[in-house]
Parts: structure tokens; C-alpha cells; sequence
């Protein structure tokens, strides 16, 4: 039995559920069904998501709670909100620990070497193109975490399998990808722009909403070419 049969589809809730997940809509809908329905537990959310981040370590895991609490909202699951998010936080948090010092290590590399580049560019042109690549590369990896996050509590699978589909799911998926991406992109600037009004958001609810966008966009990837339902 791997982490989504044991977290999502516990015997007592199984029952009493499966009409609920059966009529879930798909596309748009479903996602504003989520945050319709989940509204204050989002709020809680965002709080937990913060409490539990503040000693640095447990920034990892904690994602790893975030995105598996809103596949729950998703899949429209009955939530005991603090003992499934503790629960979700405790379970992975070793695994999430690892693979998420080492993305960050990765990540924070790529970036020194893309400001590197960057300053040559004016220099020598080709220094540009290599700053654009690894700026690709960069975004690749960003985005492999949108799946590596939720497979850590979705799956038993190795280290390795997860690193692997996230690859793969990073390619297949690039529409849906980029267009998440993009609206990061654009709510980050906005939250820029709006400081310190965003700053309050942030703190009721900005942290889970960005969890329900990413979980949301990797719902159909995961589900059918890992979870296989």
C-alpha cells in the first residue's frame, strides 16, 4: 500500500467519500470548488504552513504538508485538519528534508552561476546565451519541486523514482507548466507592487493559495501517470 491508499483512502473515510470524489468536476471548476468549500481551513493552512517553517530546516516538509493537505481539498477529502496536517509533516519529514536541501542547494548554484554569466554577457555575447540556458535550467528545476513535493506524500516510491518522474512529468506537462509559471509570475509581481497590503495576504492566506495553484496544476500529471487511478 503506498502513501495515497494510506492517507486518502483510509477504510472509515472510503464509504463515505467515494460519491463525493466520483462527482468531482474537472478543469476551473474544480479548482474553485476547492477553495469554495475550504475556505477557513486554507486560512488555518497558511498558518500551520508558517508556524512550521520557522525553524529553517522544516521549510521542506512543510511544503511536503502544504501540497499534500490541498490534494486533499482537491480530491474533496473529509479533513481532521491538525492531526492529518501533522501527520502529513511528520511522515515525510525525512525524505523531504533531503530532497529539499538538495534542490535548494542545486537551485541557489544555478542562480550564482546565471548572475555569474550575466555580468560577463556585456563583454562577450555568448555568455548571454549561456545565462539564458541556465536560467531554463533553473525554471526546470523550480518546477520538477511542483511534482517532487507531492509525490513525497502521495507515494512510497524511492528518491530516485521521484526525482525521475518529476523529470518526465516537467516535459510532458510543459503547457500546464509554463502557464503556472506564468501566473506565479504575475501574482508575485503584484504582490510586489501591492507591499505591504500583500504582506497581509501573505500572512491569512498567500502561502496556501500558492500551494492550491501548484497542486492544482500538477492534480492531472500526477494522477495519471503516477497514481494511475
Amino acid at each position: 500500500m503506498n502513501l495515497y491508499e494510506l492517507f486518502y483512502r483510509t477504510e472509515e473515510r472510503e464509504g463515505v467519500e467515494k460519491a463525493q470524489v466520483q462527482k468531482r468536476p474537472e478543469g476551473m471548476a474544480l479548482f474553485w470548488l476547492a477553495i469554495s468549500q475550504n475556505p477557513w481551513d486554507m486560512i488555518k493552512l497558511n498558518l500551520a504552513f508558517l508556524i512550521s517553517c520557522i525553524p529553517i530546516i522544516t521549510i521542506p516538509a512543510a511544503l511536503a504538508a502544504l501540497f499534500g493537505m490541498n490534494y486533499r481539498f482537491l480530491l474533496g477529502k473529509h479533513i481532521d485538519f491538525l492531526s492529518d496536517y501533522w501527520e502529513l509533516f511528520k511522515e515525510s519529514f525525512k525524505r523531504a528534508t533531503v530532497i529539499g536541501l538538495l534542490s535548494m542547494i542545486l537551485m541557489f548554484a544555478i542562480s550564482f552561476a546565471i548572475y555569474f554569466y550575466a555580468t560577463l554577457a556585456a563583454s562577450e555575447l555568448m555568455f548571454a546565451f549561456v545565462a539564458v540556458l541556465l536560467s531554463m535550467l533553473l525554471l526546470s528545476v523550480i518546477t520538477m519541486s511542483f511534482y517532487v513535493y507531492p509525490m513525497l506524500i502521495l507515494t512510497d516510491l524511492r528518491m530516485v523514482q521521484i526525482i525521475k518522474n518529476a523529470f518526465y512529468l516537467t516535459i510532458v506537462c510543459l503547457p500546464r507548466n509554463a502557464l503556472t509559471l506564468v501566473v506565479i509570475a504575475v501574482l508575485l509581481i503584484i504582490a510586489i507592487f501591492s507591499f505591504p497590503i500583500s504582506l497581509l495576504i501573505y500572512a491569512v492566506m498567500g502561502f496556501s493559495l500558492f500551494g492550491i495553484i501548484i497542486a492544482f496544476s500538477t492534480y492531472k500529471g500526477i494522477m495519471k501517470y503516477v497514481i494511475r487511478d
